[in-house]
């Protein structure tokens, strides 16, 4: 028992050198260690996505077809809710388009995906169909208005066949 006390009195003692804090004050230490971790990492994350939205039409694959543009991409670290965010974006920079963006959370097995088609393009082509016929590919299904749509699957192994099923899709 004394053994124990004495290596955790030098424990302590070697914390609050590492920590350079007294003893009394460790708990109180870590804990605005931690705090001030978790806002880095927050700002981290915010600049990430940042970074992502000034950077979206690069970061997509984007196809010329001529009066109007295909793009389709995968990102990360966004909620199905900052997607939609991100495809206006990427349509407002892109002009006469469809955009398909893809997030994938590992976690839960699940892709969730946005199609937004620009508001010149939705008498030829639909967000809401495409998004039916790509669901049907990642095994999910989804829906939505003529400009917007939203989807989302559990075959997280099959974003490749969504794009080419995209692609046939918006080749008008």
């Amino acid at each position: 028992a004394v053994e124990k006390g004495l290596k955790e009195h030098f424990l302590i003692k070697e914390l609050s050198q590492i920590l350079t804090t007294k003893e009394d004050e460790l708990v109180e230490k870590v804990e605005l260690i931690q705090k001030k971790l978790k806002e880095a990492e927050r700002k981290l994350e915010e600049i990430k996505r940042k970074s992502v939205i000034d950077k979206i039409t690069e970061i997509l694959k984007v196809i010329d077809k001529g009066n109007y543009k295909v793009a389709y991409g995968q990102v990360e670290g966004f909620k199905t809710n900052e997607l939609r965010d991100l495809a206006d974006v990427a349509r407002a920079k892109l002009g006469s388009s469809v955009v398909m963006l893809v997030v994938l959370d590992k976690e839960k097995g699940k892709v969730n995906f946005i199609v937004a088609v620009s508001k010149d393009l939705t008498d030829k082509i639909k967000a809401g169909d495409i998004v039916k016929q790509v669901a049907q590919v990642l095994g999910g299904k989804g829906g939505g208005r003529p400009d917007m749509a939203q989807g989302g699957g559990t075959e997280i192994n099959k974003i490749n066949e969504a794009f080419k099923k995209f692609k046939e899709i918006t080749n008008l």
